[in-house]
């Protein structure tokens, strides 16, 4: 008997929640011909529309059209088109108020309320979203699930985290890690670097959890400890130079940084890929994350890495002999590495993948 599924994700409008959003739907599309899907998005994305996939535009692209939309708009809908979900999937952290009784899936990928060592301030201009997620985001996610709902999340650690936070039963946390897209590492061309240099890639974007700050001071701090090192050093930065904040503006000026610095600002998924096969590392000093998906993509390629030692890396790169783990916040370690680094800035490593089935086929597996 054919299901009518609901999928809700009015918040992927850019990057990876839209890349995970149409990867969902491209399978759908191929592989179940079965059940009726209603996709309800604020992204273009009616060219999925088929026999059993509807693509609706709703109003969702700013908090409170969302907020609106998750408590009243959806049940509204479905009484008036005359359609009733027999599961919800909603996959952006928090489910909707429905009627009762109808199975949600809820797809949990923002880590900062699970985060209990880290800490921001309402008061700082830059720390004020991170604030908000940790201590206001918490309550809807509660307050959109309840026993009944099954939760997936894309490592143990945030399992853990879930279970003991929101005191859910065990056997409603599933744990299914993103896919991830398959490579042919002839069909990748190289980035034309400058080979001399210690081309070191971060890509990320222009947020305070990234931590793009401590690469800065280790880059400064290695003008001190190494500097025929620090004449080598290529950092390339997926960011534009204005979004760097005021303090990492005086960090550049101060220690003449500046021709230090590659800001690409935001590159296309496979131009990504190209810097991973061309430079000399990746490093990753972002201190949360829900899964850390560039570490995985660059260990494949058997990248040399330097990491911040979270939960969330220590998982993801579980296996790899490429890792180097320090602390996220110190300079000093970050620097140390690097200069280790460049003693053997041509390093390559076994390409490592973890063995990981489709996530996709596993998630459509719960309705």
């Amino acid at each position: 008997m054919p299901k009518n599924i609901f999928i809700n994700d009015t918040a992927a409008t850019t990057g990876g929640a839209l890349t995970v959003l149409r990867q969902l739907l491209d399978y759908i599309k191929d592989k179940d011909k079965t059940n009726n899907y209603f996709v309800f998005c604020t992204a273009d994305l009616f060219s999925y529309n088929n026999n059993n996939l509807r693509i609706i535009n709703v109003k969702g692209k700013k908090k409170i059209d969302r907020l609106y939309w998750d408590n009243f708009g959806m049940k509204r809908w479905s009484t008036t088109a005359g359609i009733k979900a027999d599961v919800i999937l909603s996959l952006q952290n928090t489910g909707v108020k429905y009627f009762k009784n109808t199975k949600q899936i809820v797809y949990i990928h923002q880590s900062i309320p699970f985060e209990r060592d880290l800490k921001w301030s309402l008061f700082k201009r830059g720390e004020r979203a991170c604030w908000f997620y940790k201590y206001v985001y918490e309550y809807f996610i509660r307050s959109s699930i309840d026993d009944k709902t099954m939760v997936v999340v894309q490592q143990q650690w945030m399992k853990s985290a879930v279970m003991q936070r929101f005191n859910l039963n065990e056997k409603n946390i599933r744990v299914i890690p993103p896919s991830k897209s398959s490579i042919n590492f002839n069909e990748i061309q190289e980035v034309k670097l400058d080979n001399s240099k210690l081309n070191l890639f971060y890509p990320a974007a222009a947020i305070i959890y990234k931590n793009h700050k401590v690469l800065l001071e280790a880059i400064a701090l290695l003008r001190e400890k190494e500097e025929e090192v620090f004449n080598k050093v290529n950092l390339i930065l997926t960011i534009k130079e204005e979004e760097l904040t005021k303090e990492m503006k005086k960090i550049i000026d101060t220690y003449q940084l500046k021709n230090k610095i590659e800001f690409l600002g935001y590159i296309a998924y496979e131009k990504v890929y190209s810097y991973y096969k061309s430079c000399s590392a990746l490093l990753f000093p972002s201190y949360m994350e829900s899964f850390g998906l560039p570490l995985l993509e660059a260990a494949k390629f058997g990248l040399p890495i330097i990491a911040a030692k979270r939960d969330y890396s220590l998982e993801a790169l579980d296996g790899y002999s490429g890792v180097k783990y320090v602390s996220y916040n110190s300079k000093e370690e970050w620097c140390c590495e690097i200069i280790r680094l460049s003693h053997d800035k041509n390093c390559k490593y076994e390409s490592y993948e973890v063995n990981n089935p489709d996530s996709y086929g596993k998630i459509i597996d719960l309705f």
